[in-house]
């Protein structure tokens, strides 16, 4: 296992630098009461560096922490504690990614969508799930994942990346909403670009809607049956996101939940989220190829 104190420090450091314009000095956001010892800067790091060193599961992290860091880490929190602090502080967690979406543009007006299965339980224990959403939240519910030819309970997750396979748009809809119904508000986020996606996403009345409103043009792999296709000649870059999927499965544990609720999912996925767009980063300032993020921290030199 990586050293999680150097890390934390490492990663502490970055963060404090990129989150300046929106933490006072404290390094705590402005809050009635007095200042915590452990600094929403530390939990907006310690959620990180967990997820960098692919410690998925708070429990796992706490207890390495505490048997092997026992002096490091002296004002630390109790898990219950940084998780609540980590929800309420989502959005500055969130605001890593997105400030650091400039600095891994790719130059280039080509998107790829695609959307992957976020499972909360297996179909057959659906009526038992005890997952909460509140009213104005998003309620999973019972869906087909094509590609893996199965039924799963929960939601869908939607995504836009870059060529270079960094996350521009992260969406959760209803596992059973189609794919293609996720663009229908795009044209807020995209303007003046290609949108690359798979069969799920060919819709002629979008895509004429949107080149005419947005100027983006949506070229979707056709289907089979389709009539008049032409030759998809974006397979090939289309695969990008596929392999940005794998890695959050595979990487940052995105299919394991341990979440009850929804506030608590989007927190998670969130993180992991951020977690992947700041190993990206590391890779690029040091050099080294983007997507390799298995040893991003090892190789990263600040």
């Amino acid at each position: 296992m990586y050293d999680i104190k150097k890390n934390f420090d490492r990663i502490k450091a970055f963060a404090k630098n990129i989150l300046s314009t929106e933490l006072p000095e404290s390094e705590n956001l402005l809050r009635q009461g007095p200042k915590p010892k452990f600094t929403d800067l530390d939990v907006i790091t310690l959620a990180l560096t967990g997820e960098c060193l692919e410690i998925n599961s708070e429990n796992r992290l706490f207890k390495a922490i505490n048997s092997d860091y026992p002096n490091s880490f002296p004002c630390i929190l109790s898990r219950r504690q940084f998780n609540d602090r980590r929800k309420a502080l989502i959005k500055l967690v969130d605001k890593v990614r997105v400030l650091l979406l400039r600095e891994l543009d790719d130059g280039k007006n080509m998107f790829i969508v695609d959307a992957t299965p976020i499972r909360i339980c297996k179909l057959s224990r659906a009526k038992r799930c005890k997952f909460r959403a509140k009213a104005n939240e998003i309620r999973p519910d019972a869906g087909y994942c094509a590609t893996q030819k199965e039924n799963y309970f929960g939601y869908k997750g939607n995504a836009i990346c870059n060529t270079n396979g960094v996350v521009q748009v992260f969406e959760l809809s209803p596992a059973s909403v189609h794919d293609v119904n996720f663009l229908d508000n795009i044209g807020i986020v995209l303007q003046d670009c290609t949108l690359i996606g798979d069969k799920g996403y060919v819709s002629q009345t979008r895509k004429e809607l949107f080149l005419k409103e947005s100027n983006i043009d949506i070229q979707a792999e056709p289907r089979k049956n389709q009539k008049n296709k032409l030759p998809f000649k974006f397979k090939r870059i289309r695969k990008r996101i596929e392999t940005l999927f794998s890695q959050l499965n595979d990487q940052f544990c995105l299919q394991k939940n341990f979440a009850k609720t929804h506030r608590g999912l989007w927190t998670r996925i969130t993180t992991k989220l951020s977690a992947c767009t700041l190993l990206q980063y590391f890779n690029k300032i040091n050099n080294k190829p983007i997507g390799e993020l298995k040893y991003a921290l090892s190789k990263f030199n600040m």
